[in-house]
This record gives C-alpha cells, structure tokens and sequence, in this order.
C-alpha cells in the first residue's frame, strides 16, 4: 500500500512538473523565411550604417544579426525538439533583440533634440537622455539575457528562476519605453508651441521622425507585453504551446520596425559623397589638403570637448601651417591634375577659419572686442572666400566635369530674379532698405547688393516648397549655399563699404548674418549669424535699431 502511495505522488509530481522545451515541431518554412528576412534586412541595414556612417546605428543591426541566428536556432529545433542547444539559441537571441533595437531608438531622441536646437524643451537634460535610456535598456537586456543563461542550465529549477528574470527584465523594458514614449510627446507637445528657429526652417523633418520613434516604440511596447504575458503564463501556457503566437507577435512585428527604419532613414546625398570623395582623393594625392582635413578634425574634437585651450587646438594649428605650405606651392602653377586639390584646400581653409576663431585664447576686454568685430564683419574669411575664384577661373570647365561639380554650381541661380518684390514678409523688409541710401553716393553699389542678398533668399525660399521629384534631379539641397553666395557675388566696392562701416552696408550685413543664423546646425558655423547681428547692432546703435528689427528677432537677440 505504502509502495502504491509513493508511485501516486511522484506520478503526480511529475504531472505536475511537464516540461517541454517545445510543445509543438518548429515550423520549418518559418524558420527559414524568418532567416532569409532578417539576413535581408540586416544587411541592408549594415550597407547603409556604412554608407552614411550612422555608426550609432550599430546595435540595431546586431539585433537584426541575432533575430538571423535566433531563427537558425530554430531551423535546428526542427530537426531535433530535444537539442538544449537549438532551443537556448532561439530562446536567448529572439528575446534579446529588441532591446538591442531600443538602444539605437533612444540615441536617435537625443540627436534629434540636438539637431533642432532645442534642448531647453526637453524633459531630462539632453546631455542625460541617451545615458538614462540605454542604461535602463541594458538593465533589461542583461536581466533577459542572464534569465535564459539560467534557464539553459537545464533543470526545472533553474528554468523556472531563469523565467522570472526574464519577466523581470520584460517589465523593465516596458517601464523604460513607456518612459521615453513620454518624454519624445512632451519635447514634440513643447517644440509644437515653442519652436526654435532651426525647426522652423524646415532642414530637419522632426515631425516625421518623431512620427517614427512612436510607430515603432509602440510596436515594440505590444511585443514586450505580448512576452510577458507568454512567460507568466509558464511552460504549459497557451501563447507558448502555439508557434502561430510568435511569429505574429514577435517575428512579423521586429521585422515591421527594421523595415520601418530602413525606408524612413535620413537619406545622404549622392553628390555631396562624389564631393567627399573628390576630396578624400585629392589628400591621398597631395598632402597638403590632408593636412587641411586633419586640422578641421583636430577642430571637432575641440568643439566637441569643449573645454578652454585643447591640446587638440595647438595639434590643429600644426596641420593648417603645413597645409598653407603646400598650398602656396601648388598655388604658382594652377593647372587640371591639381585644381581639385587646390579648391577642396580653399573650401576647407573657409572652414578653418571660421571654426578657429571659437577656440582662440582669450585676450583683454578692449582688445578681445576690437579683433571680435574685425573677425565677425569678415576682415579676414570674406577676402578668403572670394578668392576662391582666383583658384576656380584658370580649370573651371575640368572642376565643373568631375566629382567635386556639386561645390561649384547652383542650379538655376542664373535664372533667379527677385523683381519688385517677393510673396514673402522678409522681402518686404528687404526691399525697404532702400530708404537708407535713397540720397547716399554708393546707392548703386548698396542697390546690387540688395538685389543679390534678395536673390539669395529667394533660392533658399525654392527648397522649401519644391517636390521631392525636382529635388532629386537637382541632386541634393542646396539652401546651405545661399547665404554664402552673398559674399562670392556681392560687388568689391560694398565689402569695401563694409569695412569702413558704412550704415547701410551693416545694414544689408545684419540680414546676411540673419540668413547665416540658418546654418547654425553645422557645428563650424555655429554662433556665427547671431556675432553678426550682435556686432551690427553694437555698431549702429539705437539709431538704426529699427531697421535691423527683423534680424535682431530672427537670431534671438531682443
């Protein structure tokens, strides 16, 4: 009798315990599709990070790397449902994933903050929100990945400890996104109200890319809670005796939100890669536009350490006096096999120098004010951007055939004309200026001025309702251009007026520093149309305050 008794519990107890690491054959066709998909979409994912080396993006792809080899796993489950080994593959790799995807969803946010300069509107402090997400994300891929390590111990024990954790880590991951969906609404609810002027410019479509971040944290909010659901349910649960559960839930969802990515990535342009190309080669050719292109880096570090006196700044100061050497070499014999290098030196000494002036020692106040307005209304940086020509002339025909074209034409800037007037209140603002010369000597000289100054916004003004088919024939945008092409067509006689301060010629120089202000996103140019603005204004004072209103607003002084 007591013999009977013992073989009921332990029959009972093992019952109770019926474990499978499947309760149905892994679909084969399933396994494979899933494989081919992934590895499709993996690859295509490591193509672009390179192309456009969006390196940032490197932990998505491992996700998609792992969702391959998970799906692998599976493929050797088939052909064997008792294999630990195919089972803790699938298990461990599937599961992971995602968390591996959120990494890079969350370094997106901050980037994206950054780009539209408005920091000031998000709800954690910028420099926090990726150290914040992808802390919480690593929490939760290590509470998963550790939780199936355990489960592949192989004891019901263990298995059963390892779910837990996995849970653990399921509900982190859910906390964690449902953190950041907050966060990117009130930034988006913020920015809405409160634009910046870099969001208003419509460079940046962070609408669309936001639009994005909710599309697929949602998707991968449904999978979490789908995940946990399955693990609480146990071994025995209904989720995870049916295959059909998983490739809904997770499989098809995880490869929604890669292909999501994939078609709503920022796109590099063509021929802005045939130009970096173009100077890439012609450093490997002549050493003094390497020289040139170590020193902006030298530069970038610096900006980006920001810290007072880099070293980076005395290595950048090296490179630039040996690139100057090279450069006046080449300079006395202009011909095809060294255009190219002399005019990506030219583009990149502009850069230099404007890029320079941020990182200088600081000097006296009265001498720090006075080499401050020289360097802001353009003494040195205006005669270096219009002699460029003098490098363009001699080989214009063979730089307009080859790779680096696209940093010499504009389209149809010849074809532009402002006329009386432009549909826009900016233009009508311009077109008062005139006023301020109507009885001057040089009102000629002020009124060419003006009519390219308008001509400028008027070809940045195109880019912004022009559809996506013209502007993929123009081959990229070119609305950085415009401001600058004011300091390239503008007549001698007005930098001369300039430079003597002259108030109508600091007039025009404050909306040139307005549309200037434009470019702050690119890190060279950054703080530069506000200096304009800010020098113009000490320059003219009170008097003219009112003619420069617009300006003064656009930049962010008043």
């Amino acid at each position: 009798m007591d013999g009977s008794s013992a073989q009921d519990t332990a029959a009972a107890a093992a019952a109770a315990f019926d474990f499978k690491l499947y309760r149905y054959t892994p679909s084969l066709p399933a396994a494979i599709v899933s494989v081919a998909i992934f590895a499709a979409l993996t690859a295509l994912h490591t193509w672009r990070i390179f192309r456009a080396r969006a390196f940032y993006f490197t932990a998505f792809t491992i996700g998609g790397l792992f969702q391959t080899i998970g799906y692998c796993g599976r493929i050797w489950s088939h052909f064997d449902t008792l294999s630990i080994g195919g089972f803790v593959i699938q298990a461990i790799l599937i599961l992971v994933a995602p968390a591996l995807y959120a990494a890079s969803i969350y370094m997106i946010l901050g980037r994206l903050i950054r780009t539209v300069k408005a920091e000031h509107l998000s709800l954690i402090p910028v420099n926090w929100v990726t150290r914040i997400f992808v802390a919480g994300d690593v929490v939760a891929f290590t509470l998963q990945a550790g939780g199936g390590g355990v489960q592949a111990a192989g004891t019901l024990d263990l298995y059963e400890a390892g779910e837990k954790i996995i849970i653990a880590g399921l509900f982190v991951q859910i906390v964690v996104f449902g953190f950041f969906v907050v966060t990117s609404l009130l930034f988006h609810v913020r920015l809405s109200r409160n634009p910046t002027t870099t969001a208003l410019e419509g460079g940046t479509p962070w609408r669309r890319y936001l639009y994005v971040l909710y599309a697929t944290s949602a998707i991968i909010l449904i999978r979490s809670v789908f995940r946990v659901v399955e693990y609480l349910q146990g071994n025995k649960g209904y989720l995870i005796s049916h295959e059909i559960f998983l490739y809904i839930f997770d499989t098809l969802l995880m490869a929604i939100v890669m292909t999501i990515f994939l078609v709503c990535a920022p796109r590099k342009d063509r021929r802005a890669e045939l130009a970096f190309g173009g100077m890439l080669f012609a450093s490997f050719e002549h050493p003094f536009v390497a020289h040139a292109i170590l020193s902006l880096a030298a530069l970038h570090l610096a900006y980006i350490s920001a810290t007072q006196n880099s070293p980076y700044v005395v290595e950048a100061t090296k490179h630039h006096e040996e690139a100057i050497k090279g450069f006046q070499d080449a300079s006395n014999n202009i011909n095809n096999e060294n255009s190219e290098a002399l005019l990506a030196w030219s583009l990149l000494n502009i850069i230099y120098v404007f890029s320079i002036s941020k990182q200088l020692p600081d000097q006296d106040k009265r001498t720090a004010a006075r080499l401050r307005r020289d360097r802001v209304l353009g003494m040195e940086w205006i005669p270096m951007a219009r002699g460029i020509n003098a490098v363009l002339v001699p080989t214009y025909q063979y730089l307009k055939d080859g790779p680096m074209s696209s940093l010499i034409t504009l389209g149809n800037w010849n074809e532009l004309d402002p006329g009386d007037s432009l549909p826009e209140p900016v233009d009508a603002q311009l077109c008062r200026l005139k006023e301020t010369w109507a009885n001057n000597n040089d009102a000629k000289t002020y009124d060419e001025a003006l009519h390219i100054l308008r001509k400028c916004r008027m070809y940045v003004l195109q880019f912004k309702s022009m559809n996506p088919q013209t502007l993929a024939q123009w081959g990229f945008n070119r609305d950085w251009a415009g401001p600058l092409t004011f300091i390239h067509f503008v007549p001698q006689e007005y930098v001369s007026l300039l430079h003597q301060r002259q108030p109508p010629a600091l007039v025009l120089f404050a909306y040139f520093g307005a549309f200037m202000h434009a470019l702050d996103d690119y890190w060279f140019f950054e703080g530069w149309g506000k200096d304009i603005v800010e020098v113009v204004d000490d320059l003219l004072g009170s008097y003219w305050r009112s003619w420069i209103t617009w300006p003064i607003e656009y930049v962010g002084l008043s």
